[in-house]
């Protein structure tokens, strides 16, 4: 039986891109005109570039955040689709509902093969 990926797809390709804008953002608040305000206490400098560079961090750090929480909604809302086959559940129900009854999987399977040669005759 096989399912879906699609969901854990995007899932992990949001989280990647989020990760990717919030190492953006670590790199540009290394940046000089990113220091820290005892560097710009000291330097007596904070203009447009510096601002330029803290809007540019700071947009690295929301799209980070944006697609991190974009993330968690699709893992929180996606079901892996699996294909439909109620005799298949209807099976596997049968052998939990024997092995609570102490049934091996053997005499299970015996028993299953009799029960389907009824159904077909």
């Amino acid at each position: 039986m096989t399912t879906d990926n699609k969901p854990t797809n995007a899932t992990q390709e949001l989280r990647a891109a989020a990760d990717r804008a919030y190492c953006l953002y670590i790199e540009k608040m290394r940046t000089t005109e990113c220091l820290g305000w005892e560097e710009k206490v000291k330097s007596r400098k904070f203009g447009l570039k510096e601002l330029e560079a803290h809007i540019k961090a700071g947009v690295f750090l929301g799209m980070s955040r944006a697609l991190s929480e974009a993330a968690d909604i699709v893992a929180k809302h996606a079901q892996p689709v699996m294909p439909a086959d109620d005799e298949m559940a209807a099976e596997y129900q049968r052998w939990i509902d024997a092995h609570h009854q102490g049934m091996d999987y053997d005499d299970f399977l015996k028993q299953e093969l009799a029960r389907r040669r009824i159904e077909r005759e």
